[in-house]
């Protein structure tokens, strides 16, 4: 339950972040009202008088953004996912010696670091690259973004050095909707952005993190408790500090990082013994699903994988195929016309099926209704990719899953 004080208190503490013009901005909106997030953006807009202008859908944005031209948006970590998903398969359509600039100008971005941190030489070759390349990715959404801000999910940081170098730098925050929801936030201004953290705490609210790593937060913004379920609310606010469930830490400059979970954590032996219930013979070493930053791996993700695996198992009966394995595979995407490799920065869960030796994709499977592979839903999309899991390393090579 949240109140009309928790709310208001916490746009009044995050108005202190926007590094907008007062009366003269735009925003565009196209999260759901009803969560917090989005919510408490809308009440902050309109007390910034930044003018609000509502996306027609998702598959309209970028012809939205190009008619309005807006100065600020909100979007959550995956959108900004697919934005630059669909701005690297133009680049890969490019010939010649411009699209040997286009990832030229890619690959400075991702090196990125605020506050010219990486020195004059780096800056100078940034100011060339703004003007030849990512000029048109900010044409493309508008022209006029000077902020955009990210919640409710990690974003990864090479999404945060990518568009902050691209001239539309996304500032990741951090909170919960029991918190109303922000808690801490980066921002551009006196030095307070930092790639891979989430900010700092924002005024009226305090944070400290328990002995066990956990998250506390106290303030003006926390919720008053969970509808009619008082031994809930007892058991997450002792004290007045609400207890977030995520697990963090400051630097030594005042930064919060999210770290991981302290209640969704799976060990390797119980994940082990869930899949035995699937009668599978052979598991692939889950230590390479793990090699990536910010990756995590928790309660929910197994439930879900364990539920998929359900439904896999049934469409392979209808196969007349036995599942027997399953590989927890890191990804590598592999550009098509010029054979460069990135990581993908995700792990994805598959499992393998006697009989076909191909790997499946369990989501896919189980919304279809029937057995579909990686590279069945991959190709479709126009990527091609190659799977590494910890064996081929060690045997000095990589195995393609076709």
């Amino acid at each position: 339950m949240l109140s009309h004080n928790n709310v208001v208190s916490n746009v009044l503490s995050s108005k202190k972040r926007v590094p907008l013009e007062y009366g003269n901005s735009k925003g565009l909106s196209f999260l759901p009202v009803c969560h917090i997030f989005e919510r408490m953006i809308l009440y902050l807009y309109q007390y910034c008088g930044v003018s609000v202008y509502f996306a027609e859908s998702i598959e309209k944005l970028t012809e939205n953004a190009q008619e309005i031209k807006p100065d600020v948006m909100t979007a959550v970590p995956r959108l900004y996912e697919k934005i630059y998903d669909k701005i690297i398969l133009k680049g890969e359509d490019l010939t010649g010696v411009k699209k040997k600039l286009f990832f030229w100008a890619v690959n400075l971005g991702l090196e990125y670091k605020p506050y010219g941190e990486n020195g004059w030489l780096y800056e100078k070759k940034l100011g060339i690259a703004r003007k030849l390349i990512f000029s048109k990715w900010q044409a493309a959404l508008g022209g006029n973004l000077e902020l955009m801000v990210s919640g409710s999910a990690a974003l990864q940081p090479r999404l945060t050095r990518i568009f902050a170098a691209a001239g539309m730098p996304i500032m990741e925050g951090y909170g919960l909707t029991e918190t109303s929801p922000v808690t801490s936030v980066n921002d551009q201004m006196n030095g307070n952005f930092r790639v891979g953290t989430v900010g700092k705490v924002i005024d009226d609210v305090e944070v400290k993190i328990a002995e066990n790593g956990e998250i506390l937060v106290k303030g003006p913004n926390v919720m008053q408790g969970y509808y009619k379920d008082p031994k809930k609310t007892a058991e997450t606010i002792k004290e007045g500090w609400f207890h977030t469930g995520d697990k963090g830490e400051f630097d030594e400059d005042g930064f919060l990082k999210i770290t991981g979970r302290t209640k969704e954590m799976l060990s390797y032996s119980e994940i082990i013994e869930m899949l035995k219930s699937y009668d599978i013979t052979r598991i692939e070493p889950l230590e390479s699903a793990l090699g990536y930053e910010d990756s995590r791996v928790n309660t929910f993700d197994f439930i879900q994988l364990k539920k998929y695996l359900g439904h896999v198992e049934n469409l392979s009966k209808k196969a007349n195929v036995k599942m027997t394995g399953i590989s927890f595979i890191s990804s590598v995407k592999k550009h098509e016309k010029n054979g460069k490799e990135y990581s993908s920065l995700i792990y994805m869960p598959s499992t393998t099926i006697k009989g076909a030796d191909v790997l499946y994709d369990p989501v896919q499977s189980a919304k279809l209704g029937k057995l579909v592979t990686f590279k069945e839903m991959l190709v479709k999309h126009g990527y091609n990719w190659i799977y590494d899991t910890e064996r081929d390393y060690k045997e000095g090579k990589r195995k393609d899953y076709n």
